[in-house]
């Protein structure tokens, strides 16, 4: 499990390798004839002292996904993964098409659609027509909160139209903005714009809703990497939405990134992790201090080898008597070319448009008086 704050690995499981003896050859075409990346693979035991060798009296060791065949004289090997590799897929798979309308210009041809969670702010929404249209998500979003133009706000005409033609054919007052919320899409009724459109809103909403860390991570897992619910430990996912209820927001435009990516960079936020027990479930959980009465005692009855001890990540290898953490992100940073000149102010500080994030620390000076290199 990454402890460090800056870590953005998934848990680490190694779940191990199925050897096949081959001396005499008869399994050299198994690896073009049975491709199984990403195919479910069970390992049992079964007790060579009981009879009958049943299935139902084996006992489940692991529960995972394939991951590629190596080869030699004398075996043919299986690599096994955790149900986590589910995730190793591209977060949008949905491309525009190039062709007009909601299928955007060619500009856009093979481009994935933008991809919001949470709540997000200063987002730069992707434009797929010319008349102004814009979208923010790939599918119904929650509502959108705030639509500037340089920095400048623009009212909001009352309008929410049924689908992107309806919000085409619609008559959108000049320095207003209409919406679709069922396609994520929003339009100008002044068109071009002076500079940057960015947006502030509230992101997908179809089966509710998702803002916190949990409701993300579950979002993500089932929508985008495909993970049955049955596969997914919802009890450890209930269990990080109590620890973690604060919302969140998440904004992918025409990027490429996979779902793992970004299941890395919100837990991590949240001081949590995420992966695979090697049962077959995936789970997340976040570090935190110890239980006054543990879950496990080991002792020397039990370990049966002398535990490696392990040097703690650089970061935190010296305590620190400083914390700087990044919160509240501005998805488009505007320069000094992308905002009025001063000292006309946006609607937004213009501290706020220029900075990536707002800044919270933590102190302790006290630790500088035992720890001379902290």
């Amino acid at each position: 499990i990454p402890i460090a704050p800056e870590a953005s690995d998934r848990t680490s499981v190694e779940l191990g390798r199925v050897e096949l003896a081959n001396t005499d050859g008869a399994l050299d075409d198994v690896p073009e004839r049975y491709d199984l990346g990403g195919r479910q693979v069970i390992v049992r035991a079964l007790h060579r002292d009981l009879p009958g060798w049943r299935h139902s009296s084996s006992a489940l060791l692991v529960d995972g996904l394939g991951a590629a065949w190596e080869a030699d004289r004398q075996t043919l090997t299986l690599t096994v993964e955790g149900q986590a590799g589910w995730a190793d897929k591209l977060l949008q798979s949905r491309l525009y098409a190039g062709t007009g309308g909601p299928e955007g210009g060619d500009d856009l041809a093979g481009k994935p659609l933008p991809v919001l969670f949470g709540r997000a702010r200063n987002i730069e929404p992707v434009l797929i027509d010319p008349v102004g249209i814009y979208q923010l998500h790939h599918r119904a979003i929650r509502g959108i909160l705030a639509v500037r133009d340089k920095g400048f706000a623009i009212d909001p005409a009352g309008v929410d139209c049924p689908n992107f033609d309806a919000l085409k054919a619609a008559t959108v007052p000049a320095g207003t903005y209409a919406t679709c919320l069922s396609g994520g899409y929003v339009r100008l009724g002044t068109y071009p714009p002076v500079g940057v459109v960015t947006c502030d809103a509230d992101g997908d909403a179809v089966g509710g809703w998702a803002a916190t860390t949990a409701d993300v991570v579950l979002r993500l897992l089932v929508d985008h990497a495909a993970v049955d619910l049955s596969r997914i430990d919802l009890e450890a996912v209930a269990a990080l939405a109590v620890a973690v209820p604060g919302l969140i927001g998440w904004y992918q435009g025409t990027e490429t990134t996979t779902v793992g990516e970004v299941l890395d960079r919100i837990t991590r936020a949240a001081g949590a992790w995420w992966g695979s027990d090697g049962q077959g479930l995936v789970e997340v959980g976040r570090l935190a201090l110890p239980r006054v009465t543990p879950d496990y005692v080991l002792d020397h009855t039990i370990i049966l080898e002398t535990p490696e001890r392990l040097d703690l990540p650089d970061s935190i290898a010296q305590p620190s008597w400083r914390r700087r953490v990044g919160w509240r992100r501005n998805w488009r940073v505007q320069g000094a070319a992308d905002l009025p000149e001063a000292p006309v102010e946006p609607a937004v500080p213009r501290e706020f448009l220029s900075e990536r994030w707002r800044v919270a620390t933590a102190v302790d000076t006290s630790l500088l008086a035992d720890r001379l290199r902290a």
